[in-house]
């Protein structure tokens, strides 16, 4: 039985300096990066670069005109594909490198993610959002050659995204923990990532811990750890029930996780026998908390640690949820 799967070259680099000595960019390469990002890092110093730039994408990318006008800006000389930025980019990214072989021919791919999501920069496979009616399909990708991680600390306008990006990460960490796919391999990632993600969340809010290089560098591997375990799970438990819901319920971050932790009071998934009672006993240890109450505990941790901004509330539609859970 097949244990593991993971592209075949991670990095973890704690500057860009460390990126630009490990990629070595040249005229031959595609970069695909948000604004911002590029006016940082690229456009200064590499003016030979083939070099696009996106803004407010979105994480469940649309089928639209969006990645058509990506693909004309692509040369058909390009050597590689390099993608700087959010999961959503990095999602484009990966359907471009796809069509991109599929219309003249295979070259690397490689995915510098920033930010602490659901690992979409491990897995071969994007989640479409049809811009008709909001139903999401899943698309099979090729795997990217290399993926590194860059820990940079966010400006103060990005904490929040920052932050909020790692609920996700908890929400899936705790989906691939009890999946009926998960091996004794991916349950060591998905443990680590819950870890890592609850000892950050308790250094912010009890040691008033500021978002640093060592607190970004725990998020992004927490990110990139739960995303190894997903790959290898596959089919979600979670996507199929969100596809229900309308689509400013379940893009939201902190409403996922509500429905989240609803979900797993009322047991909706089938998870192997005690899953669920071994993922309770772990979380309570890392929550220090009973086992009963770590639902709650680990809803207020999350609040605490969101900027004011973010603060979680009940959904208006919690009736959507209720809804849901009986027709499943």
């Amino acid at each position: 039985m097949l244990q593991l799967r993971i592209p075949e070259k991670v990095y973890l680099c704690q500057s860009f300096e460390e990126v630009e000595n490990e990629f070595q960019f040249t005229e031959g390469d595609f970069i695909l990066t948000s604004p911002a990002l590029s006016k940082k890092y690229l456009k200064s110093k590499y003016s030979g670069l083939k070099i696009l730039t996106a803004e407010n994408v979105s994480e469940h990318i649309c089928e639209s005109d969006i990645l058509s006008s990506f693909q004309e800006h692509i040369p058909e000389s390009s050597k590689r594909i390099i993608v700087f930025g959010s999961s959503a980019l990095i999602n484009y990214g990966k359907l471009l490198h796809k069509n991109f072989a599929k219309e003249h021919k295979k070259i690397p791919l490689i995915l510098v993610s920033f930010l602490c999501d659901a690992g979409g920069e491990m897995l071969s496979r994007v989640t479409l959002a049809n811009s008709k009616d909001g139903s999401l399909s899943e698309i099979n990708t090729l795997p990217a050659d290399s993926v590194c991680l860059y820990p940079e600390v966010p400006s103060s306008d990005m904490v929040y995204p920052f932050i909020a990006g790692t609920i996700n990460s908890l929400i899936y960490a705790s989906e691939t923990f009890i999946h009926e796919m998960a091996t004794s391999h991916t349950l060591l990632f998905s443990r680590e990532a819950l870890r890592l993600l609850i000892s950050s969340y308790r250094k912010i809010v009890f040691q008033n811990a500021k978002l640093d290089a060592d607190l970004c560098q725990s998020f992004l591997l927490a990110g990139n750890y739960t995303g190894i375990a997903r790959e290898h799970t596959k089919e979600s438990l979670f996507e199929p029930l969100f596809e229900k819901l309308s689509s400013d319920i379940r893009d939201n971050c902190h409403i996922r996780l509500l429905i989240f932790i609803h979900l797993f009071r009322k047991h909706v998934f089938t998870a192997p026998t005690g899953q669920i009672q071994e993922y309770l006993s772990y979380m309570s240890t890392l929550l220090e908390c009973r086992r009963s109450n770590v639902y709650p505990e680990l809803l207020n941790l999350v609040k605490c640690v969101l900027p004011p901004s973010g603060e979680l509330h009940l959904p208006p539609h919690l009736d959507e949820i209720e809804k849901l859970i009986s027709t499943n």
